[in-house]
């Protein structure tokens, strides 16, 4: 797959709002997006040195450039079926699974119910539940966060880097106050929620998650 990363793929704006944790939808700008009739495919790993993408198979789709401020991309030709990234700084290499390439994990239905506050069954919609997603085994997280401006899945797999891991900002609720954020994980477990709003910042637990009773 052909790549090109010799221009630059993002602004100094848009490249200080992702390392700064101030993006307001990280799944509009990392990720594979439209750009220039191809696609740009881009990631944010603070400390690496290097980051190519692969297939799920391990073959090579491109190799990342340096943007800046811990973000790598590349323009492709054709966006690619599934990926993930390998990383590395040194001597050291990981490997990071791509949440921003995932689609909704909430239905139009859901969303329409807790937006209205008439879900019947929040339990099962909002906190984090194992699933498999667009064919892939993980957990899926949902939270509802009323002025919050980024809420992210926190653990080891993201450092505990709130700037990681945000999740898709989905459904309004009434008077265009709160809104409901939802997102994907690959086999991890999390441990903790960050919380961004205008004024604060904050760490929720996921134990704080109970389940209701039924009647």
């Amino acid at each position: 797959m052909h790549a090109s990363a010799d221009a630059a793929l993002f602004t100094d704006p848009e490249l200080d709002d992702i390392a700064g944790g101030r993006h307001g939808n990280l799944f509009s700008a990392l990720g594979a997006q439209p750009m220039d009739g191809g696609w740009r495919l881009a990631a944010f790993v603070p400390g690496a040195r290097s980051v190519r993408a692969v297939g799920l198979d391990g073959t090579e789709i491109a190799a990342l450039a340096p943007q800046g401020r811990d973000v790598f991309a590349a323009l492709l030709a054709e966006r690619p079926e599934a990926w993930r990234f390998e990383a590395g700084r040194g001597g050291d290499a990981w490997v990071e699974e791509d949440p921003y390439r995932f689609g909704p994990i909430l239905g139009a239905q859901d969303e329409h119910y807790i937006s209205e506050g008439t879900h019947g069954r929040l339990w099962d919609v909002l906190g984090a539940h194992p699933c498999e997603h667009e064919g892939a085994p993980g957990v899926r997280f949902a939270v509802w966060a009323p002025g919050a401006r980024r809420v992210s899945v926190v653990g080891d797999f993201t450092r505990r880097d709130g700037r990681r891991a945000a999740l898709r900002s989905c459904g309004r609720c009434r008077g265009g106050t709160g809104r409901t954020r939802s997102g994907w994980r690959s086999g991890r477990r999390a441990t903790g929620w960050t919380r961004r709003s205008p004024s604060t910042r904050r760490i929720c637990r996921p134990g704080a998650r109970r389940r209701a009773a039924a009647g």
